[in-house]
């Protein structure tokens, strides 16, 4: 009795505007690094659904990097914590935890043998520290290098070490070491902050950008300035968060002017300018130059995966930035809606992701198929159907209060809100009910013939669908606010889960309580799903975990712990009686190939 892990499908990195994207990349020029809330996200460049996600911060992460020997990576967070943990195994265990600073995490580097780290961030006043891997005992002392936060950290990976850090007090500190101590200050950002610094691979030279739309270069071994890269008065019209080297000594630069430059570093002159797009959502925050592979993100948090000699992206990888709150599958593909308000369509097979515009104004509470279109509601209280091919919602019908869940069948969707009950028949609003209680959760039987709706009032209220309007049927009632309600494929049962952590069926011809000793989550239910064979129900909770219930032997179970690490499960559906997708507050969905009982 067990479940295997299968496919993650990722999120895309957080962002905020005037604030770099950190990006990193793996020892053998395969992953690249990025975070998502409390999420590190380990991604392969070639192939973007393959990867995985480390969710043990408590809150939310800010940098990480990959230990050059590849067994290790170093995140760090915004209250000031790191954890080096392992990347050998699945488990992803943390094996040592430090707070090496007061206050946020911006960048994380480690010397070429794996055995010292130097972080850069904020504090009270010391923002960046030199570690040991191994024990967080001080090698180095740069508590005097600025201050105001850094910025950004780079490391030169030759002997004699060399260390490079950008900060908001417009200056680039140079050290030596280990033990690393500042050795110039180089001053010509000139009042600008300096957002990001880069080592050439060879550690001949290094370079930094700063909010001006400068880029300075200097040299690798001694520090000195040898020279501002210029596209007319500067690198770019806006300013510059991100700075990467090529393999051959290329530099390529991410700005908010919505392009990314790529310079003969050597020649000092501009080689390409690509250009990401014209919206707010193209000013671009962070770059990386991995072997073959060039990165930028955007504002938007799309991942451009980009070519030195061209002139627009040549890919690009979207995905939610958000908490994923929606889910619905469709064939080949599954739609997801998050906590921002967006939607993505996303094929199943290879993780190609887009974002659908014209969003809602503020979370998607739900989402269904309904034929040939998406159909949407979100906590802006529109309800939107949208063909399944299009490249942005519908426009929305404002409904009379908060839909909270919707259902279909028969031609008929069901809407349940805070008080209203809607049908919609063809993406028209054809019966309006005032209810009494807050619903919470809702479904429709397969042949549309009955409807239950789950209450804040503790009860399973049934209506029988009679042409176009609800007739109230039984009220069930139940221990705690019915927060989810299924009926089977099959129509024989309904399930329901409530706020007091337990799951009960009941048989459809008369609503009797069949299944009853279903109480194992430690948290309240918040969602189920049934198999297509209508004898396997999922739950998933507040709890993180899902349990597969076994409708032939009500002893047995399946539990798939922490389904999504320290983060509630938010939707469940099955792709098949062997395939189950979720999606939680992690920004991913999962999916799991559930055994046999």
């Amino acid at each position: 009795m067990s479940a295997e892990a299968g496919d993650v499908y990722l999120c895309t990195p957080t962002t905020e505007r005037g604030s770099k994207v950190f990006l990193s990349a793996g020892p053998k020029g395969k992953d690249f690094i990025y975070v998502r809330g409390n999420v590190v996200v380990v991604r392969e460049a070639a192939t973007p659904l393959k990867g995985f996600v480390y969710t043990e911060h408590p809150c939310k992460a800010t940098a990480a990097a990959y230990a050059p020997s590849g067994n290790y990576i170093c995140s760090g967070d915004e209250k000031g914590n790191v954890r080096i943990w392992d990347t050998t195994q699945e488990e992803r265990k943390t094996k040592y935890e430090y707070r090496p600073l007061g206050g946020k995490i911006t960048d994380v580097v480690w010397t070429e043998d794996s055995k010292r780290i130097v972080v850069g961030g904020d504090g009270s006043d010391t923002y960046a520290r030199p570690f040991l891997w191994d024990s967080g005992s001080s090698c180095g002392d740069l508590a005097g290098a600025h201050i105001k936060k850094v910025n950004a950290v780079a490391m030169k990976m030759q002997r004699p070490y060399r260390v490079v850090t950008a900060s908001e007090d417009y200056t680039v500190a140079f050290c030596h070491g280990p033990p690393f101590k500042k050795q110039a200050e180089l001053k010509e950002a000139a009042g600008k902050y300096v957002n990001g610094v880069a080592y050439a691979d060879d550690g001949s030279v290094f370079a930094s950008c700063d909010a001006g739309g400068r880029v300075f270069i200097y040299d690798g071994k001694e520090g000195t300035f040898k020279g501002e890269l210029k596209d007319g008065d500067s690198a770019h019209k806006g300013g510059v968060y991100g700075v990467s080297f090529g393999p051959t000594g290329q530099l390529m630069t991410a700005s908010a002017d919505k392009t990314v430059k790529i310079w003969d570093v050597a020649g000092m002159k501009l080689e390409n300018t690509i250009t990401i797009g014209t919206d707010l959502g193209a000013q671009q925050l962070g770059c990386l130059w991995m072997g073959e592979h060039l990165i930028s993100v955007g504002l938007d948090g799309n991942i451009n995966m980009l070519d030195a000699a061209g002139s627009a992206p040549k890919s690009v990888i979207q995905g939610h930035q958000s908490n994923v709150t929606a889910l619905a599958l469709d064939g080949a593909q599954y739609f997801a809606g998050g906590n921002d308000g967006s939607v993505c369509r996303v094929d199943q097979a290879t993780s190609a992701s887009t974002r659908l515009g014209n969003p809602h104004k503020t979370e998607v509470t739900d989402c269904i198929i309904d034929g040939d279109n998406l159909v949407t509601i979100g906590m802006d209280d529109n309800i939107c159907f949208t063909p399944k091919g299009a490249d942005a919602l519908g426009a929305g019908t404002k409904l009379d209060s908060q839909p909270r869940c919707l259902a279909q069948a028969g031609g008929l969707v069901v809407v349940a809100a805070s008080g209203h009950v809607f049908l919609f028949k063809g993406g028209n609003k054809v019966f309006t009910e005032n209810i009494s209680y807050e619903a919470l959760a809702c479904s429709i039987s397969p042949n549309g013939a009955q409807v239950a709706i789950g209450g804040s009032d503790n009860k399973v209220h049934t209506y029988k669908v009679s042409g176009d309007t609800l007739v109230e049927d039984k009220v069930i009632d139940r221990k705690g606010p019915v927060l989810a309600v299924a009926y089977s494929p099959d129509g024989a049962w309904l399930a329901s889960g409530d706020g007091n952590r337990q799951v009960i069926v009941y048989e459809t011809g008369g609503y009797e309580a069949k299944y009853m000793r279903w109480k194992y989550h430690t948290s309240k239910i918040t969602c189920l799903a049934w198999a297509p064979n209508s004898n396997q129900l999922a739950s998933g909770s507040l709890d993180t975990n899902i349990f597969v219930w076994n409708m032939a032997d009500e002893l047995k179970r399946i539990k798939i712990t922490a389904a999504h690490p320290v983060n509630n499960i938010t939707a469940l559906e099955w792709k098949d009686d062997n395939t189950l997708f979720s999606s939680g507050f992690d920004g991913c969905v999962r999916t799991f190939k559930v055994t046999s009982f």
